[in-house]
């Protein structure tokens, strides 16, 4: 009785991080901050004249319905949609972040742009730092047994923009090498 106990306890300590460890993704995604892309993955392709960035994004979308056979409806109609709002996300997230010559470097500028940025990611004001979008998608593939979709798209984002309405709202305060396209 003690031994089969025992085992149950081991077996136990072992799958509960493995269960933990599956959770995870599901987890992070519900952490984000309103607005912030699931993905955050893009590459610049090139630096174009005028301050525009030509960036490859990555987009994902995982579904929230419960049922399976819901979730993977969900992903056919809306999927591919919301995968490209998170592309589009993830760009002008990599300018604002990462990149070359990122816009928000410093930690106060961060801060207030975490009290104040969520605007950047509304998408009225998305489509005006996306100057061009590929009319065709350069990679999409399902995982999770249809329930995510991941996309990746060539996306422009105009940074001498996205700069001036960020000084705007007094999220950024330096100046900028971008203050030249003005």
């Amino acid at each position: 009785m003690i031994r089969r106990i025992a085992i149950f306890i081991m077996v136990l300590m072992i799958l509960i991080p493995i269960c933990l460890t599956a959770q995870a993704p599901v987890a992070r995604q519900a952490d984000l901050r309103a607005g912030e892309p699931v993905s955050k993955q893009a590459v610049i392709t090139q630096e174009l004249r005028g301050g525009e960035v030509e960036l490859q994004a990555t987009g994902i979308y995982t579904s929230s319905e419960k049922s399976k056979s819901k979730a993977k409806k969900d992903i056919q109609k809306n999927g591919e949609t919301n995968a490209i709002e998170d592309a589009k996300k993830a760009a002008i997230y990599h300018v604002l972040f990462l990149g070359n010559d990122p816009i928000i470097v410093k930690s106060e500028d961060r801060m207030r742009f975490t009290t104040r940025g969520d605007f950047v990611y509304e998408t009225q004001n998305m489509n005006r730092y996306i100057t061009y979008e590929a009319s065709s998608i350069n990679a999409k593939e399902v995982f999770d047994d249809g329930t995510t979709i991941k996309v990746s798209k060539i996306l422009r984002v105009n940074k001498p923009q996205l700069i001036r309405e960020l000084k705007n709202k007094g999220i950024i305060q330096d100046s900028s090498p971008f203050d030249e396209f003005e």
